[in-house]
């Protein structure tokens, strides 16, 4: 017999924070520690912008193939806040926010619009858009369940080094406050969407299947920045 939904979401929810690789994974560890090199925070935020720029399409993608109307306006919505800034009083477009914090870090537009992305970041890439065409709920769940739903508590921590050790100034920090308050929307609206459809146990099999998918991508993609941006660095290979 299934679990009752709503205990589900509880208990995949705190499944995603204990095992999410931007608590866990040795990279955060050491930008936690701000020891993180500067040359791997920037590596990063390239990858990172490969995934914002595809956010919106990805998302678009989840919005086409839901028939729930309640929700279909609620991912439209999304949609317009990703691309527009919707509901910012500066109503600044995400990526463009993205693209402030990269250019406080030393990396200009140029370099992002000229950069290819890691094979790892391309393959988590392609891995949301196979959930988004999959199902509509196999969309929710990967990028708005298990990638969005952590964010307001990863990036309080993560503005503070941004800010303080970093020295971001308040231009390059906007895309975490932005963030802080719009993911706990998004996180709240795909435990909405995952209790009402997670209702039997194959449901509740494929939606735990996702999230652990999503995962190992999101750390596999980080594997890749780490390798590259601090191992690399310390061996001088």
């Amino acid at each position: 017999m299934a679990p009752d939904p709503e205990k589900f979401v509880s208990q995949i929810t705190k499944e995603i924070r204990d095992r999410n690789p931007r608590l866990i994974h040795p990279l955060w560890k050491t930008f936690l520690e701000r020891k993180l090199p500067v040359g791997a925070v920037r590596l990063w935020a390239r990858q990172h912008y490969a995934f914002l720029y595809h956010a919106p399409m990805i998302i678009s993608r989840v919005h086409s193939r839901c028939l729930d109307i309640e929700f279909r306006k609620m991912l439209a919505e999304n949609i317009a806040t990703e691309e527009l800034g919707m509901g910012d009083p500066e109503q600044i477009p995400h990526i463009e926010l993205w693209i402030r914090t990269c250019e406080g870090l030393g990396i200009s537009r140029e370099e992002l619009a000229e950069d290819t992305p890691l094979p790892e970041t391309t393959e988590m890439i392609n891995w949301l858009y196979e959930c988004a065409d999959r199902s509509f709920v196999d969309g929710v769940t990967a990028i708005n369940f298990t990638l969005e739903s952590v964010v307001p508590d990863i990036y309080k921590e993560q503005y503070r080094i941004f800010r303080d050790h970093y020295k971001l100034d308040d231009r390059a920090l906007l895309h975490f406050r932005v963030h802080m308050r719009d993911d706990v929307e998004h996180g709240n609206f795909a435990k909405r969407v995952i209790t009402r459809y997670a209702a039997s146990a194959e449901d509740q099999r494929r939606i735990r299947e996702v999230v652990e998918r999503t995962l190992a991508a999101e750390e596999k993609m980080l594997d890749a920045v780490y390798r590259q941006g601090v191992l690399s660095a310390q061996t001088g290979s």
